[in-house]
C-alpha cells in the first residue's frame, strides 16, 4: 500500500493499547432493519479495499446497496464531478431518501 497511502495502514496506533473501558457498547452490524444504507467503493482504494466494501454489503444483506466505481484513490463521492454515478446515486439518496433498487458499477471517470 506505500506509498499510496502513506504507510497509515501499517501504522499501530497507540490508543490499542489504552486500558480504558469503552463509553458506548460497538455497534453490531445486522441484517435486520430497513433498507436505507448506501456503501461507496473505489474497486482500487489503497486504504479500504473493494473486498472490506463487499464483505460489508454481505453482512448488511438487502438493508444496503453497494456502489462500486472504476478507479483508485480513497475518496468516492464528488471526485469524479457532479455528473458522476457515484455522485448522482449519493446525491439521490441524501437529498430524495431513495436507494438504487440494485448494486451499482460506475465505469471509469
Amino acid at each position: 500500500m506505500f506509498p499510496l497511502s502513506g504507510g497509515s495502514p501499517a501504522n499501530l496506533w497507540p490508543c490499542a493499547f489504552w486500558h480504558t473501558t469503552p463509553v458506548e457498547h460497538p455497534v453490531k452490524i445486522s441484517n435486520h432493519g430497513p433498507r436505507n444504507i448506501l456503501i461507496l467503493q473505489n474497486e482500487r482504494d489503497p486504504a479500504a479495499t473493494l473486498d472490506s466494501g463487499r464483505g460489508m454489503h454481505k453482512a448488511l444483506g438487502t438493508r444496503s446497496t453497494l456502489v462500486t466505481v472504476d478507479a483508485g484513490g480513497h475518496g468516492v463521492y464528488g471526485t469524479q464531478g457532479p455528473q458522476a454515478c457515484s455522485t448522482k446515486a449519493t446525491d439521490t439518496f441524501l437529498i430524495e431518501g431513495k436507494i438504487p433498487n440494485h448494486d451499482v458499477r460506475c465505469p471509469r471517470p
